[in-house]
C-alpha cells in the first residue's frame, strides 16, 4: 500500500509543481520498503526538470530489478539522448 505522503508527491508531480514536489520527498523518511519508489520519484522529477544527469543517477539506484521497467529504461534512454550520448540512450 502506497504511503499518503508519496501519493501527494506524485499529485504535485502531475501538476507539474516539481520544486514542491523534491520538498516533500525531503521530508519522508527513507527505508527498505519505500528507497525503490522514492528514487523513481526522485528520477522523474529531475527529468521533467531536464536535469538529464540527476535523472539518470536516481533511476540506476533503483535496486529490484522487478520495478525496472521499460519505462524507467526508457526514461534513463531519453536522458541520455539529451546529454548527447546517442549511443548510450539507445
Amino acid at each position: 500500500m502506497m504511503n499518503f505522503k508519496f501519493k501527494e508527491i506524485i499529485l504535485e508531480i502531475q501538476n507539474q509543481n516539481l520544486d514542491k514536489a523534491l520538498i516533500l520527498l525531503e521530508k519522508i523518511e527513507t527505508n527498505e520498503d519505500n528507497i525503490d519508489l522514492r528514487n523513481n520519484l526522485l528520477g522523474s522529477i529531475y527529468l521533467r526538470k531536464k536535469e538529464w544527469t540527476q535523472s539518470i543517477k536516481f533511476f540506476k539506484k533503483i535496486t529490484n530489478t522487478e520495478k525496472l521497467d521499460e519505462k524507467i529504461l526508457n526514461n534513463i534512454g531519453v536522458a541520455y539522448f539529451n546529454l548527447g550520448q546517442v549511443k548510450k540512450s539507445i
